[in-house]
């Protein structure tokens, strides 16, 4: 979290314990605001383009203010 934005970043797991970061994307505006927490909101309920032609959601999240 940054006093202006919040900056998201999604990490996929595969078999044999294999991990990837999906590309990270901000919000604009303070995490005070809703509209922020709203964006984010979308963010998690998206569905995510696998190989094979399949997708998969988000699981899990967490936030780190740096504090």
């Amino acid at each position: 979290m940054q006093d202006d934005r919040l900056e998201l970043k999604v990490k996929g797991f595969g078999e044999r314990e294999e991990s990837w970061f999906v590309p990270t994307r901000s919000t604009t505006g303070a995490p005070a605001k809703d509209d922020v927490w709203l964006e984010v909101d979308e963010v998690l309920k998206s569905r995510l383009k696998v190989k094979g032609g399949g997708t998969i959601g988000i699981d899990t999240m967490s936030a780190n203010s740096g504090d």
